[in-house]
């Protein structure tokens, strides 16, 4: 016996909608959530942006690193993900979506 999903309510006006469309479209802000609590930030992008480089330019957090290392930890993760799906702790459909 297969159960439909209820279908998700909109908890927003046709008014809120629509703004919330005109505010996406802007490419002088960014819209993300915030840290703490269930709130929405709406930032200036170049601030955002300085903001950003400022955090990864701190060499107390960050190092610079002299080539690429994404397909090295890419590799890592497939690796890890096989063995604990191997040893039955990793569900079949997360391994999948994982290994994308």
């Amino acid at each position: 016996m297969t159960c439909k999903p209820t279908p998700i309510r909109n908890n927003l006006s046709r008014k809120e909608r629509k703004a919330l469309t005109t505010l996406r479209k802007l490419t002088d802000i960014v819209i993300k959530p915030a840290d703490k609590g269930s709130g929405t930030v709406i930032m200036d992008r170049s601030w955002y942006v300085s903001e950003c480089d400022r955090q990864l330019n701190d060499t107390r957090y960050y190092q610079k690193q002299s080539s690429d290392l994404t397909s090295k930890v890419q590799e890592r993760v497939k690796e890890y993900t096989a063995r604990l799906h191997r040893d039955s702790l990793l569900a079949g459909a997360l391994f999948l979506l994982v290994q994308l």
